[in-house]
């Protein structure tokens, strides 16, 4: 994706080298059960287990803004025995009985916890980039299929579109979980998945019932610390995710700026304003690929 979304391909490159290469998976939730079950498990019904779960390692090991997480601590806890018990179990579960909310839902937590299951079990590391080809390697069976983050992500959350440094679409024309990819795609969900770096989003708790609200107190918290305009330049800073990801928010650079308005304080939009568009000078601001440990 060269052009006005580039810079994402040089950092990511070494992906490149091996999206189209076999690539030896790292099925974290692969452990026996504690019931010793291999029965069909309600989806709906694990995945607020799963919040439940998530909401006291939470509680215990994220900082209170959700930006930090302390992996150390987290290794040997109870709570996070009780999560990979809850991990386990989605080997089991039927995604197709899932509606769209309660999918997207599912997948925003589920991405955010294999990311810290995957770190609390790798070496320790001071960027999630030393360990190579995390987002393609670290994976869930869920449902019977093998999912990494990046299929997660790209080919399930976003809707089986191409992740930024290729063309091509993950999940092939024959795959049996095309049939579970969230249909509409929602840019907003970039404010809400957290990859293990400083600068990436606060981890929250994703339901069907609050994820419309959450959603967009995650976009307006975001931009409210990633996004600044200065009027006397010109200049409209915007996080690096809006660079990599603006093809999911508008075709150029001003329709991305236009979509991120909304989520914008008074204030800010009140400068906004100010800047014609054919006159804004915008930029991105280098992204902190640090470990967010705590």
């Amino acid at each position: 994706m060269a052009g006005i979304f580039g810079g994402f391909q040089k950092l990511y490159n070494y992906t490149l080298m091996s999206l189209d290469a076999k690539t030896d998976l790292i099925v974290l939730n692969e452990g026996e059960n504690a019931d010793n079950s291999s029965d069909l498990v309600d989806a709906m019904s694990l995945s607020k287990e799963l919040q439940q779960s998530f909401l006291k390692l939470k509680g215990r090991f994220l900082s209170e803004d959700g930006k930090s997480v302390n992996y150390t601590g987290i290794r040997n806890s109870t709570e996070f025995s009780e999560l990979e018990e809850k991990a386990q179990k989605f080997k089991f579960i039927d995604l197709g009985t899932l509606q769209e909310l309660e999918k997207k839902a599912l997948y925003l937590n589920l991405y955010n916890i294999m990311t810290i299951h995957a770190l609390v079990r790798s070496k320790p590391v001071k960027s999630v980039l030393d360990l190579t080809l995390f987002w393609k390697k670290m994976s869930y069976n869920i449902g019977g299929h093998i999912v990494s983050l990046d299929i997660l992500e790209h080919g399930l959350i976003r809707g089986n579109r191409p992740h930024p440094t290729s063309k091509k679409s993950l999940l092939p024309d024959d795959s049996e979980l095309l049939k579970y990819t969230v249909k509409e795609l929602d840019p907003r969900i970039h404010f809400a998945l957290n990859c293990g770096a400083k600068s990436c989003p606060a981890i929250r708790i994703y339901t069907a019932e609050n994820i419309e609200t959450a959603l967009e107190s995650a976009a307006k918290l975001f931009c409210s610390t990633e996004v600044s305009i200065d009027v006397d330049t010109n200049t409209i800073t915007l996080s690096q995710i809006l660079e990599w990801y603006g093809v999911d928010f508008g075709s150029n650079k001003n329709e991305v700026v236009k979509r991120i308005s909304a989520f914008l304080s008074p204030e800010e939009m009140g400068k906004l304003e100010k800047i014609p568009a054919e006159k804004r000078n915008i930029q991105y601001k280098k992204y902190d690929w640090g470990l967010n440990s705590a």
